[in-house]
């Protein structure tokens, strides 16, 4: 089972999955309270792997919030015991903007954005097998 997060500086977004992603509800960005929640979830969970988006622009350079979001990454590795992959996000969060207001659906933002970076995740591991995936931060 694979924990994906969308990392923002006031609400996490998550979702959980092997074949279909699920969303998770919101959690607010408070520092460790919100490490703390994601670590809940991993055990309860039994997640083996966690999927971090990382924002990029069109040219493949990292976002600005890029930085925090790998020490976030970084310091929940090494709480949670498990390895990290971090996934492209150039659009994510306008896609799940745009995918609510066109198809009118009940999802905050954030927790639709998680569902798509673990989207996208699984596609990958189905395309190049997980055992050929090199973790970004940890290890498998």
């Amino acid at each position: 089972m694979y924990l994906a997060i969308d990392y923002g500086t006031k609400r996490i977004g998550a979702a959980i999955g092997e074949m279909i992603p699920t969303g998770l509800p919101i959690i607010l960005n408070e520092g460790e309270k919100a490490v703390l929640r994601l670590l809940e979830i991993i055990e309860r969970e039994e997640i083996s792997a966690i999927v971090v988006g990382l924002p990029t622009r069109s040219q493949g350079e990292e976002g600005t919030i890029s930085p925090e979001i790998r020490e976030f990454a970084r310091k929940l590795s090494e709480q949670a015991h498990k390895p990290v992959f971090f996934e492209p996000e150039e659009l994510t969060s306008m896609e799940a903007e745009s995918m609510i207001k066109q198809n009118n659906l009940k999802y905050a933002v954030d927790e639709l954005a998680a569902v798509l970076i673990l989207e996208q995740f699984i596609n990958r591991v189905n395309h190049e097998g997980y055992d050929n995936l090199k973790p970004d931060i940890g290890v498998v």
